[in-house]
């Protein structure tokens, strides 16, 4: 294609996107060319076009639409192409992402999240150093054995965060964890410091 070409397909593309006149199907296809030029011919692009875009996950026009997300996220990577392909738009594409956050909800909101998440980033969290950390007290599984009177057989299953062990009569399993409120448990429950001990159907 000549650059005349493409710069028609990019006018064309956004042309659909901002006329109220075309649906969903349309403005899908719309995106998903001006994506296509974005990462092939990337200084075809305009700052217009990073507006338009922007419109689309601003206006919840497809809000009530069935697939409304997919045209979401589709338009969101449309932006992260820019970042990662434009050079001189990619800051521009950037802010528009990060402000995204905070004008929109729902299914536009996560599009534009999980778009900037996908980007390689070189944030880093704070360093913790070892004298901040506090240690989980010790207890072993014979102690908490020990301590409740439980008859177990077998060797106790990690599932989530929760040590789960039969008991001996069979028709029980126990479980040792956080205590968690509105557990549905049968039996007792012995609570030991902030964790808790559980005897379940």
């Amino acid at each position: 294609m000549t650059a005349a070409d493409l710069e028609r397909q990019r006018i064309l593309s956004e042309n659909t996107l901002m006329d109220g006149a075309y649906d969903f199907t349309a403005k899908y296809l719309a995106v998903y060319f001006l994506q296509s030029l974005v990462e092939t011919n990337p200084e075809v692009i305009r700052r217009q076009t990073i507006s338009i875009l922007q419109k689309v996950l601003t206006d919840y026009e497809f809000r009530h639409q069935t697939q409304a997300y997919f045209m979401y996220k589709e338009v969101a990577n449309t932006l992260c192409a820019i970042i990662i392909h434009s050079k001189h738009l990619a800051e521009a594409a950037l802010d528009t992402l990060k402000n995204l956050l905070s004008e929109t909800e729902g299914h536009p909101h996560r599009a534009a999240a999980e778009a900037l998440g996908s980007l390689p980033s070189s944030v880093r969290g704070p360093r913790i150093s070892a004298s901040t950390q506090k240690l989980t007290p010790g207890v072993t599984w014979e102690q908490i054995i020990h301590e409740t009177g439980l008859d177990v057989t077998g060797r106790p299953r990690l599932v989530g965060r929760s040590l789960v062990a039969r008991l001996s009569d069979g028709d029980h399993r126990t479980r040792v964890g956080e205590k968690l409120s509105g557990v549905m448990a049968a039996g007792r429950a012995v609570v030991v410091g902030w964790h808790g001990i559980e005897t379940l159907n």
